[in-house]
């Protein structure tokens, strides 16, 4: 019997852009603290006007990831901030996961939740 032939997975093209937006996510998940450790959702928060005041990144990306996120700036809410950033992991071939805790606070459960970005 012939040996099946086997089929590589599927990449997308690597193009100078997507190579120059990948370094540029790589930077951008390091400032917030993603790569690192488990990050908070008010540390993600408190580092996006850092994360706006340096205007380099934001030439590199394609449209698609930024969307409307440089439009709402500071206004930004953790939601829309993680959407972009899932959308810059998708680029960068990383995943943002995320980890939920149950705490109790003066007599009250609260859920507390915890993010970080992985490389496939």
């Amino acid at each position: 019997m012939p040996k099946a032939a086997q089929k590589k997975p599927w990449k997308p093209k690597q193009t100078p852009a997507i190579v120059k937006a990948q370094k540029q996510a790589k930077n951008i998940f390091k400032l917030i603290g993603l790569l690192s450790d488990w990050t908070s959702k008010e540390d993600i928060v408190a580092s996006l006007p850092r994360l706006l005041k340096q205007k380099t990144w934001q030439k590199n990306l394609p449209k698609y990831v930024l969307g409307n996120f440089l439009e709402l700036g500071k206004k930004a809410t953790c939601g829309q901030a993680l959407t972009f950033l899932r959308r810059l992991a998708r680029l960068a071939e990383y995943a943002v996961i995320r980890k939920k805790w149950q705490v109790r606070i003066e007599g009250k459960s609260t859920t507390v939740y915890f993010y970080r970005a992985l490389v496939y």
